[in-house]
């Protein structure tokens, strides 16, 4: 990590024994530290809540979200997504411990189940992942004595659409006959091209009991609208998956094999992509923590534009930060001339350097889409410098001190303009509470303990304690 700082400073709103700072600017360019993974359960069945316990470090921006996905001896049964933000989702332990839990599926096969992945995320952007295919990360044991294990997934009998003829904006619908043997259908999904494999349309379906209509007989269907603008000839599924209840799924593809094709006719085709002409920043100078405008100039010749996302990187290709913009009617802004303008704020912990535009993908109406990577040609590049904070400041942050203005209400005395604050209790849960400005704090709300305030300044950001 770069650091021409005399002082070296670590953050963590949990720190009991200090007060925690942040200089605004100092670059974070290393991902979390996995020390250790565990599980708290001493026997687990099929069914069981299991809690799973990490301890893990990071040196300067703090931990932002962490997720777990494990599987069956079998590599089947997936369940990912265990965890989530380090203060919503995991519960702090103390010494560098948190822990999250999950519900095993009432239908698991038995034996020897395996963390398949591991990865975590700190508040600059820097990740580390960790996966069972280049290392061993964690096995349990999982009995089933209880239950039926399904180790099948469902089986797909028959696939058709109902419609004599489709037009360009017709509703279609299809219909699926689908079997499972034991514990339930759960949820499935379409996805159909146009003749050339564009205009895609995915995630057709969704769950069973809310999405897909019952007709009798193993039958369902689901009805979708086709684009207006679809292209005329012989359409096709290009996948479809189905899951149960046991996390077991299908999966088809049109890559192994044909599914389903029909005949569409159009009148208003629309087979090209957007345009893009050109992409820059208005910025005359960017540094760490600043909002920055991207501007875009981009036509589109039938359908009219849908959607833009951009992605940046760090000069060492890190510290990612993806879907810049979204909806042209919603996230950008019309400049005229073709021109569109969308800002995003860059992490206050970037690393300084040359930053480049990663990706830039463009969607019109008519699901044509062009996608620009940076694998292939430049996009764009900007420098991003990181604003220095005097070591003198410290000294100033630590001045700040709580003034009691009544049975719940604290005034913060501060040296330095207070930008605004947050109040977590000792398991790093932010907590709601009202503000009436920057400097009061009212706990009436809040029961009687010690909390931590974690206040950001126009020099940088302490945390520090407060008891009720």
């Amino acid at each position: 990590m770069k650091n021409n700082y005399k002082l070296k400073i670590f953050i963590s709103i949990f720190l009991f024994s200090s007060p925690t700072l942040t200089l605004l600017g100092q670059e974070d360019s290393n991902a979390p530290v996995l020390n250790s993974i565990s599980i708290s359960n001493e026997e687990i069945n099929a069914g069981d809540e299991i809690t799973f316990i990490i301890n893990v470090t990071d040196d300067i921006s703090g931990l932002d979200y962490a997720y777990i996905s494990i599987k069956n001896p079998y590599g089947g049964q997936t369940q990912s997504f265990i965890g989530g933000s380090f203060s919503r989702d995991w519960t702090y332990l103390g010494n560098d411990n948190y822990s999250t839990t999950t519900k095993i599926t009432e239908y698991a096969i038995k034996g020897i189940w395996y963390v398949d992945r591991i990865s975590i995320y700190d508040n600059a952007d820097n990740y580390m992942s960790i996966s069972s295919y280049s290392e061993s990360i964690l096995t349990f044991n999982v009995m089933n004595d209880i239950t039926i294990e399904d180790s099948n997934p469902p089986n797909l009998n028959s696939i058709s659409i109902i419609n004599e003829e489709i037009n360009a904006g017709d509703e279609i619908t299809f219909v699926i006959n689908v079997t499972d043997d034991i514990s339930g259908l759960d949820y499935a999904y379409i996805s159909i091209n146009n003749p050339y494999g564009g205009q895609n349309q995915s995630f057709i379906g969704g769950s069973f009991s809310r999405d897909w209509t019952y007709l009798g007989d193993d039958n369902y269907s689901i009805s979708i609208k086709i684009n207006e603008f679809a292209v005329s000839g012989s359409w096709y599924v290009d996948r479809i998956s189905i899951y149960d209840n046991a996390d077991n799924y299908m999966s088809k593809s049109s890559y192994s094999e044909s599914i389903l094709s029909f005949i569409v006719i159009g009148d208003n085709e629309d087979i090209q992509p957007p345009t893009l002409n050109s992409i820059s920043i208005n910025n005359e100078e960017i540094n760490a923590g600043d909002e920055i405008t991207f501007v875009i100039n981009v036509t589109d010749d039938i359908s009219g534009l849908d959607y833009a996302y951009i992605s940046i990187k760090n000069p060492y290709g890190e510290q990612t930060q993806s879907f810049i913009g979204g909806s042209f009617l919603r996230d950008w802004t019309y400049l005229g001339g073709d021109s569109y303008s969308t800002s995003t704020k860059l992490n206050e912990f970037a690393v300084s350097g040359s930053w480049y535009v990663d990706r830039i993908s463009i969607y019109d109406n008519a699901d044509n889409y062009l996608s620009i990577s940076s694998y292939s040609e430049s996009i764009l590049t900007f420098e991003v410098g990181s604003i220095t904070t005097k070591i003198e400041n410290v000294s100033l942050l630590n001045e700040i001190t709580f003034m009691r203005r009544g049975t719940n209400i604290y005034k913060i005395k501060s040296p330095v303009e207070i930008i605004s604050y947050d109040l977590y209790n000792l398991n790093g849960k932010k907590i709601s509470v009202g503000k009436s400005d920057p400097y009061t704090i009212n706990l009436s709300s809040v029961e009687n303990g010690l909390y931590i305030v974690n206040i950001l300044t126009e020099t940088g950001r302490i945390s520090k304690k407060i008891i009720k």
